[in-house]
């Protein structure tokens, strides 16, 4: 693989531990995709909750950032991962304008997010679209953004899931294998992915990511504050 330069190696480290190579990080970027939703109606507060824990990275919106940047500059404090796009595709039933069809766009400049002090930046990359020509204009725009987050030496965390019309039980697990060797493809420094239930099944996607960090998305609700 390509050597890694210093700038995105020290940024990297801030993200994942590099000690054990592991990685908590707090996804607090969710109202920015749906609109505010419970337990994160006031992500202040909520950010300051989860600082109580032992966290290594949280994910915020580009505005949620630049609001909070307060947060990310004391020694210890976790590293800033600020999200490069938006997507609709979160926005069920019980949302306002539910989905109809999959969008995504760049809304962030990686020398902005630089800027706002962040460590990394987080892309989605999505696999089984209605319109295979929206899967190509998505994958355009994500090898669009992994370049220029390569001139600034940010590293940047890919979301591979599985998301649209084509989309069944049945292919899931090898969408999500095609996504992620795509996304490595396209230079990713780290993926995140929803897991797939199965120990042997997600072993093919950690294989398919050729040595690039997985982290794995989202988990069950706990009962109570650890």
């Amino acid at each position: 693989g390509e050597s890694v330069g210093v700038g995105k190696k020290i940024r990297l480290s801030r993200i994942i531990d590099p000690r054990d190579g592991r990685c908590v990080m707090f996804a607090a970027d969710h109202n920015f995709l749906v609109g505010p939703i419970k337990g994160l109606e006031n992500v202040e507060s909520s950010l300051k909750l989860a600082f109580k824990g032992r966290l290594d990275a949280v994910m915020l919106s580009p505005g949620q950032a630049k609001r909070l940047s307060y947060m990310f500059g004391s020694r210890g404090s976790p590293g800033l991962v600020v999200r490069g796009d938006w997507a609709n595709c979160f926005r069920e039933r019980i949302y306002a304008l539910p989905t109809r069809k999959v969008q995504e766009v760049i809304v962030s400049d990686p020398k902005d997010l630089v800027s706002l002090g962040a460590s990394g930046a987080v892309f989605y990359f999505f696999t089984g679209y209605g319109d295979e020509n929206d899967e190509n204009r998505h994958y355009q725009r994500l090898v669009y953004f992994l370049k220029k987050c390569r001139e600034v030496e940010l590293p940047c965390l890919v979301t591979v899931i599985p998301m649209g019309e084509r989309v069944t039980g049945a292919n899931f697990v090898s969408l999500l294998e095609t996504g992620v060797r795509m996304a490595v493809d396209a230079g990713a420094d780290m993926l995140e992915v929803p897991y797939t239930q199965d120990d042997d099944t997600f072993k093919r996607i950690v294989n398919a990511a050729k040595g690039v960090p997985v982290l794995c998305a989202g988990g069950p609700k706990a009962a109570r504050l650890r």
